[in-house]
């Protein structure tokens, strides 16, 4: 009977990070997928991203997020939690940061829709 206790306490004492590895890992790459970062590309225009297809998509992760992620300190988890209307690229941040990411915004000039302006580029960078 110990044993069983002890091996139930282990397991709710562990944390998201241990608990749900290959979970995490797959709803990671699942956000790398829609937000299209790759081995090759660590770099995308905000612009890109900010359109409704990809919000969606990263709504539809919402659940997962919260079960296999720690971020309730996050703006976005505060913002959902008070039923708050949020930006779902505000997501981003917090989950690469716990894949030991960082990512980097950065200014430059692009041309999008027959447009040259400056846009602001997120550069996603291994720690």
């Amino acid at each position: 009977m110990d044993i069983v206790n002890n091996d139930i306490l282990k397991f709710f004492n562990k944390s998201k990070k241990d608990k749900f590895k290959k979970e995490r890992e797959e709803t990671f790459n699942k956000l790398k997928n829609i937000i299209g970062i790759t081995d090759n590309n660590n770099k995308i225009l905000y612009f890109d991203i900010d359109n409704d297809i990809i919000k969606n998509q990263i709504k539809n992760l919402y659940e997962d997020f919260f079960k296999f992620y720690t971020i309730t300190t996050s703006s976005f988890y505060q913002s959902i939690k008070k039923n708050i209307e949020v930006n779902p690229l505000l997501a981003i941040r917090p989950i690469f940061k716990q894949h030991d990411f960082e990512i980097i915004s950065k200014d430059v000039i692009a041309t999008r829709n027959d447009i040259k302006k400056r846009y602001i580029q997120w550069i996603f960078n291994k720690i």
